[in-house]
């Protein structure tokens, strides 16, 4: 019994394993394919894509920020990430570096696909070669934008320097496995591939310098306006030129002032009024203030300058979260700047010149110490604990507030004119230029200051 069930088992092994020469097939009567077998990725690509990912990522943050003018977390007014984005060289023909970097980088995470040991159909050749291409351009490209911050800007921007930190890495390692896979004679699926000769290196090298030095030119070539101009339909509104209590107010009366009360360069009947918002400590409003007080004296019966010290300083401003280490005596200076106005308003000019003219704001020690000598100081102690002084200083930080709120302007310095709120650095050729348009006074420049002014502030 037991040898008649041991043949019929053997024989119905080889039943099952042997096809019918007749009838239907079914399913179960095919031979099993072997399944395709796929190698994993080698586990260095993984820090490449990551650090390109967060390469991408911040790139992506920084663009949004340029294109739809959201503010950067940690970077406010006048840090030093605000100047770096801010500058001119974070354009290149007026389009963020931003796009360019996040499409490199993107391109540079979707090709590490083929550096996998089942890479796709594509030839791996070309593909690696642009690999290359790319690597090279974002080393280069992120050696011109450290320089640019340590040698020429002297700021700093923490994201840009975290993006450029992770894509040059990114880059490296690349470049450091090219040996490997550079070369590949087609579609090969083998993890092993023919060794690298320096010679497939050159043409992808000069193709990513060549790309590179035409971004460094053009940024060179290329002077974008360092001011953004907003039009704003409630902007300045002054009361009668012979009134002798003449108000101006801003914004559909949100700020309002009486113009033989504040700060002021020009005559307080002068037909045209403008407002400048300033910080003694802000690189920018130091570039400024030459053609304030130029075109005041050009045209003091015609236009009135409302010289408004708004410091950008945390001590004092609650709009600024975080006081930069530029800006940290703003308060102090702006304080003493008011109290030179109560105490003698011939003297305003000259202490500010006198605070404008060095390369760095004084230290407010020294910043009393003058403005006792040049008022004297009875009447300095006696406008210092004037309420006054400190009304005023609230009523700046009010029209800065009310700027930021409804146009998200941030930048200083800032100017009113007509119906154009001005933010940023222009030159003394774009000022006369805006004077001409919004109020019809014209002047000739005088070409040799506007040349050094111009070279000064490139």
């Amino acid at each position: 019994m037991l040898t008649i069930f041991s043949h019929l088992d053997r024989l119905w092994r080889v039943a099952e394993n042997t096809p019918p020469k007749f009838g239907r097939l079914t399913m179960s009567s095919h031979p099993k394919r072997p399944k395709k077998s796929r190698l994993a990725a080698p586990r260095w690509l993984w820090p490449i894509r990551f650090l390109l990912g967060i390469a991408a990522l911040v790139d992506a943050y920084l663009l949004w920020s340029s294109g739809f003018g959201g503010a950067l977390a940690g970077c406010g007014p006048e840090s030093e990430c605000h100047v770096v984005l801010n500058s001119r060289w974070a354009y290149w023909f007026g389009i963020p570096v931003s796009v360019p970097a996040l499409g490199v980088y993107l391109f540079l995470i979707t090709g590490t696909r083929w550096l996998e040991p089942n890479p796709p159909g594509a030839s791996r050749g070309p593909v690696w070669r642009l690999l290359f291409a790319g690597s090279v351009a974002v080393l280069a490209a992120g050696l011109w934008f450290v320089g640019l911050q340590l040698f020429v800007l002297k700021a700093i921007c923490v994201y840009c320097m975290g993006a450029h930190a992770c894509g040059m890495a990114a880059a490296a390692l690349i470049l450091l496995k090219a040996k490997r896979f550079m070369r590949n004679p087609g579609k090969g699926r083998t993890h092993e591939l023919p060794p690298f000769r320096p010679g497939d290196m050159l043409l992808p090298t000069a193709g990513a310098v060549g790309v590179v030095l035409v971004l460094v030119v053009g940024q060179a070539l290329h002077q974008p306006k360092t001011y953004q101009s907003t039009l704003i339909t409630a902007g300045i509104s002054a009361g009668s030129a012979t009134m002798p209590a003449r108000k101006i107010r801003i914004y559909d009366g949100e700020c309002e002032f009486q113009l033989n009360e504040v700060p002021l360069m020009g005559k307080p009947d002068a037909e045209h009024v403008l407002v400048s918002l300033f910080d003694y400590t802000c690189y920018h409003c130091r570039q400024v203030h030459p053609i304030l007080v130029e075109a005041s004296r050009q045209f003091s019966n015609q236009l009135a300058i409302v010289n408004l010290p708004m410091p950008l300083d945390s001590r004092c401003n609650p709009i600024v979260r975080r006081t930069q280490p530029a800006h940290t005596n703003a308060c102090a200076l702006a304080r003493l700047g008011l109290t030179v106005w109560a105490a003698d308003r011939k003297k305003s000019a000259v202490y500010d010149h006198w605070v404008f003219t060095p390369t760095n704001p004084p230290l407010p020690a020294e910043a009393e110490s003058y403005a006792r000598k040049l008022v004297g100081s009875e009447a300095f102690d006696k406008a210092f604990t004037n309420a006054w002084v400190e009304t005023q200083l609230q009523r700046d930080m009010a029209v800065y507030e009310a700027s930021r709120r409804r146009f998200r302007k941030g930048v200083m310095p800032q100017l009113i004119v007509g119906t154009n709120l001005i933010s940023g650095v222009y030159t003394r050729s774009q000022f006369y230029g805006m004077l001409a348009k919004q109020f019809g006074l014209t002047s000739a420049i005088p070409q040799r200051v506007e040349q050094r002014l111009g070279s000064a502030q490139k």
